[in-house]
């Protein structure tokens, strides 16, 4: 392949924050006129049933931005309801705790679980609401992308039929991708962190002039190094078909040695997904990457006609550590698009909802890849207990407990 850069993207972000209060008029003026720019002089010689069919066509999709438009404000509005009403549940119980509280284990555990819940419950509503924010700032600027966009308007490069020129271009689909991989952790701040929660982000991308999502993590896992590289590409090197909690995964093509080709399909609410994905194994000293990126044209692998095709590249490293394993995931998705121009759109769905469905399927995608990892080594070492930190500790605890040392 001559050129990547259909599959290699760079991502802007979104500048300066969000004002909560809009004109709404104004906001509706904007977007009639950026619905209904004058079309170019080439284009007078349209045939009449056009001419007639444009007005209509410009009023439903007007329509449609400035109910997305609406719902997204009530998203927001509903969000910082929720967030204000468990800062004051927060407050509140301050001021009632009393000092008998205070010398009642009970009462403490008690109060130690409630603050943990609330203060997960918050940051979920703030992340929501973060992602509310940003997808306002978004439609509200380019409001053409709330519009559900089909596979033919993305400029993607085909996948060549030649097995030694399809082989070569997959290898460096996915090449290019760990070469960014550095470059991904540093801007999402997971490069050398130890451990960082699940953060989910909304970025302009301006070179596929669409919506980026992303989410990123760090955490450490209860299993040791090599039983989790293992683990992780057994899940992934398939020969048939594997159905997981979110996601069934058939396998399209093995590649080589330490690279696999297959189908991922999925739903976002009732909207059906599917993505041809590459994913490759890079074995380094002391770590290991996997990097999986999504094929968009292979006519040897077409797809549904009546489906959502995912954009999305993921990121991971496995990392040793002294304990067990130690994750580092990063995963970067365009908006899903229609595989053809006859799939019908998901109406029923905002686009916010659909926005926060795939969001939700990153956490569960990695959340399958952990617990078929943790099944297959609980299938060959027996339950592991959750203050065991990898297997080989969990036997040594065993051992120890029969032979009293």
């Amino acid at each position: 392949m001559n050129s990547l850069d259909a599959f290699v993207y760079d991502v802007e972000p979104l500048a300066g924050a969000y004002a909560t209060t809009l004109d709404e008029d104004a906001m509706l003026d904007d977007i009639m006129a950026l619905t209904d720019k004058a079309s170019p002089a080439s284009d007078e010689a349209r045939s009449d049933h056009s001419a007639e069919a444009a007005p209509a066509k410009r009023t439903r999709v007007r329509k449609r931005q400035i109910d997305e438009l609406k719902y997204l404000r009530e998203k927001m509005d509903e969000y910082s309801s929720q967030l204000t009403a468990l800062q004051q549940l927060k407050a509140v119980e301050s001021q009632n705790s009393s000092p008998w509280e205070a010398i009642s284990r009970r009462q403490a555990q008690a109060r130690s679980l409630a603050e943990a819940e609330n203060a997960k419950l918050k940051l979920a509503v703030e992340e929501q609401l973060k992602v509310t924010e940003a997808l306002m700032r978004i439609v509200t600027k380019r409001p053409k992308l709330a519009e559900a966009a089909c596979i033919d308007d993305w400029k993607v490069q085909k996948l060549p039929s030649s097995p030694v020129r399809r082989r070569n271009a997959m290898r460096s689909l996915v090449d290019a991708k760990r070469e960014a991989m550095e470059g991904v952790f540093v801007r999402k701040q997971i490069q050398d962190a130890a451990s960082a929660p699940m953060v989910s982000d909304v970025v302009y991308d301006a070179a596929t002039d669409s919506v980026r999502l992303e989410c990123s993590t760090v955490h450490e896992l209860a299993v040791d190094y090599p039983t989790a590289v293992e683990t992780m590409w057994e899940m992934h090197t398939i020969t048939g078909t594997r159905t997981l909690a979110s996601s069934q995964y058939r396998c399209l093509e093995t590649v080589d040695a330490t690279t696999v080709y297959y189908r991922r399909s999925f739903t976002l609410g009732a909207a059906p997904v599917e993505g041809n994905v590459i994913f490759a194994r890079f074995n380094e000293p002391n770590r290991t990457v996997f990097v999986s990126e999504t094929v968009l044209d292979d006519e040897a692998h077409p797809y549904s006609p009546n489906v959502f095709v995912s954009n999305e590249t993921t990121w991971m490293m496995l990392e040793k550590t002294d304990v067990g394993a130690r994750v580092r995931f990063c995963a970067s998705a365009i908006m899903p698009c229609k595989a053809s121009r006859d799939a019908p759109s998901s109406t029923s769905q905002h686009y916010v909802a659909f926005a926060e469905l795939l969001l939700d399927s990153f956490k569960k995608n990695l959340h399958d890849m952990q617990m078929y990892v943790r099944g297959q080594v609980e299938a060959r070492l027996g339950p592991l207990a959750p203050q065991h930190h990898c297997p080989m500790n969990a036997l040594a605890t065993k051992l120890k407990s029969v032979w009293r040392f």
